[in-house]
């Protein structure tokens, strides 16, 4: 799947042996793309009539990937603990504070992103609390 998306985005394969999409600038490449698989799928909830809070969920996700954007310009941010944390932040806030026993989650996830040397503790934790906010404001207003 990653090796179609990146040749449908940047118009040649990737190179071998590639699992992530490690720099910044090939980042900037893809992101787009995925910016525009979001925005077909706003698009289709709208046009369905979807459930308000799943698709206040969506837009926080599209929100992210703006301001992810918009930092990944100057700077690697990580998307691996922004994920989970955003979704954690999103599950709190519609389903309570149970959600938040998932924590440990984007701690293993930041920990592993550091160890294999991707990111370091600054762009983990910033991707965690940058998505975590982000997806909680944005749904908070939409839902």
């Amino acid at each position: 799947m990653h090796r179609t998306a990146w040749t449908l985005v940047a118009g040649s394969p990737p190179p071998a042996r590639r699992t992530h999409i490690r720099r910044r600038q090939d980042q900037l490449v893809v992101i787009p793309g995925i910016m525009v698989s979001v925005l077909s799928g706003i698009a289709l909830m709208l046009i369905f009539d979807a459930p308000s809070e799943v698709l206040a969920l969506v837009v926080s996700m599209m929100a992210s990937l703006i301001v992810f954007m918009a930092i990944t310009a100057f700077w690697k941010i990580s998307f691996h603990t922004a994920v989970p944390a955003g979704a954690i932040a999103v599950a709190t806030l519609a389903f309570g504070s149970l959600a938040l026993l998932a924590c440990p989650f984007i701690v293993v996830v930041g920990w592993s992103r550091v160890v294999l040397k991707n990111h370091t503790l600054a762009q983990v934790v910033a991707g965690a609390v940058a998505g975590a906010i982000v997806a909680a404001v944005v749904f908070s207003l939409l839902r």
